[in-house]
């Protein structure tokens, strides 16, 4: 990937999930002026800063993360899908401000496939959904009736998109998904991308994002750029 990979990793949170997701009257950019990162966050939130918000109409929409806690080759931390995903939600979420905020993660998806490497933790296809449903349905009672589920594993992909119909019906609300690479297309991954391959299971994109996003990544030099 080019040196500049911070301006890569604000591309999705800007134009492809930020702008795209809640593209609806009433929730618009929030301009160009310093919101502290725990301001969108539920999980640093009290009730009544959740409450005033929701209660107050100034709270439209939520993004939901789903990730995983499973290996990510010798170079890269398990959390990797979870952190990335979080982080994108928050980016995108700081610019909507305070119009969209960002629910506590999932951090662990649907991973059997890795299994047979140490530390890999999975959920079944079934546990999964429903702890994306519930959280979906705490939000709802609460007055939430905008969600995006914004998605950081591969496996989540398709029980999620799958899923979708059911969970609007059930509900009764606005709920979308996407994965955050979503956003990048295939012009800015050439452009800054050598291998020109998006997402990538701790190959280039994983791991140059993670290299730009956290410090511990960067520290060990993008070794193992392997794919598996």
């Amino acid at each position: 990937m080019t040196p500049n990979r911070r301006r890569f990793l604000q591309t999705a949170a800007g134009a492809g999930i930020g702008a795209a997701a809640f593209a609806q009257p009433g929730v618009q950019p929030a301009g160009g002026t310093f919101v502290h990162p725990r301001k969108v966050q539920l999980w640093e939130s009290t009730r009544k800063e959740f409450r005033e918000a929701i209660e107050g109409g100034s709270l439209k929409a939520m993004i939901l993360p789903t990730g995983s806690t499973e290996q990510h080759n010798e170079h890269l931390a398990m959390i990797n899908d979870t952190a990335s995903v979080t982080l994108i939600a928050e980016l995108a979420a700081l610019r909507l401000y305070p119009q969209v905020m960002v629910a506590t993660p999932v951090p662990v998806g649907i991973s059997p496939h890795w299994m047979d490497r140490k530390g890999t933790l999975t959920l079944t296809r079934e546990t999964f959904l429903a702890v994306c449903f519930e959280i979906c349905d705490s939000l709802k009672q609460h007055g939430v009736q905008k969600i995006l589920i914004l998605n950081g594993h591969g496996g989540n992909v398709r029980p999620l998109r799958e899923s979708l119909p059911e969970f609007r019906q059930k509900l009764g609300i606005q709920i979308e998904f996407n994965s955050y690479w979503d956003a990048y297309t295939k012009d800015i991954v050439n452009k800054h991308m050598e291998s020109g391959v998006a997402p990538g299971h701790a190959a280039e994109f994983e791991t140059s994002l993670a290299m730009a996003a956290f410090p511990r990544a960067r520290a060990l030099g993008g070794r193992g750029l392997r794919q598996g």
